[in-house]
């Protein structure tokens, strides 16, 4: 993937290291040596993955889901310029409706959720400055709007800062659907968030629709305690 910005991520508390780096050589050997057709990316921010993928060789469909106003400006444009990349200004979760987005000052810790004193003491930066009233739509409404290919092979990336389950509740269909080959999520083992979704249950439910943990990597540490907070998980049929 794509280099990031060392620095930047620092200043969230999110340092990057050599298996960090793997694990995104892994993604991206997932995505490519599969032949993906498609790539879902839910909780888009301003568009880094997407430039990652570009940046990577794919050249199939990207569809960026981003409900943050500032964060979708910067992505909007990008989306636009590539001509198969498209961003909706939505979030996902298990119903159709309208919901209060808790800002974050470094805007990557924004969620649905409220953001608990663990998560801002471990990530300077992270407090939550304002809110947004957002539109959530269920995955699988839109999936049925977006209109996959028949002959479509899926990658789905989810980082939405403890609202995984919510997600994956919105989205049986697809998840039952073998057009959907793998499932990239960041998982909370801590709680940042309350109410956030268990980890243990997200790779669980995962499970019981075929998709088995094929790689998985640290990326959300506590300085203090040097405990792991969050890890990136991959997972395939």
């Amino acid at each position: 993937m794509a280099k990031l910005n060392d620095k930047v991520l620092a200043r969230a508390g999110l340092y990057l290291t050599n298996r960090d780096r793997n694990f995104r050589d892994v993604v991206r050997h997932e995505v490519m040596t599969e032949r993906v057709t498609t790539v879902l990316d839910v909780g888009a921010s301003h568009g880094q993955y997407g430039e990652a993928l570009r940046a990577a060789g794919f050249r199939g469909r990207v569809v960026s889901f981003e409900p943050e106003a500032s964060s979708f400006a910067r992505l909007a444009p990008l989306a636009k310029a590539d001509g198969m990349w498209q961003a909706l200004n939505i979030g996902l979760g298990s119903e159709s409706t309208r919901a209060e987005l808790h800002v974050a000052g470094n805007l990557v810790s924004s969620s649905l959720l409220p953001m608990t004193e663990l998560h801002e003491t471990a990530a300077a930066g992270s407090a939550v400055t304002s809110t947004q009233a957002i539109d959530v739509r269920r995955l699988d409404d839109v999936i049925s709007e977006i209109r996959l290919d028949d002959r479509a092979i899926v990658h789905m990336k989810i980082d939405v800062q403890g609202f995984e389950g919510e997600v994956l509740s919105g989205a049986p269909i697809l998840l039952a659907d073998k057009r959907l080959h793998s499932i990239e999520l960041e998982l909370s083992t801590a709680q940042l968030y309350e109410s956030q979704s268990d980890w243990h249950q997200t790779v669980g439910e995962l499970r019981s629709h075929g998709f088995e943990l094929v790689n998985m990597s640290g990326g959300f540490f506590d300085k203090r305690t040097r405990h792991m907070l969050q890890f990136d998980a991959l997972l395939a049929r």
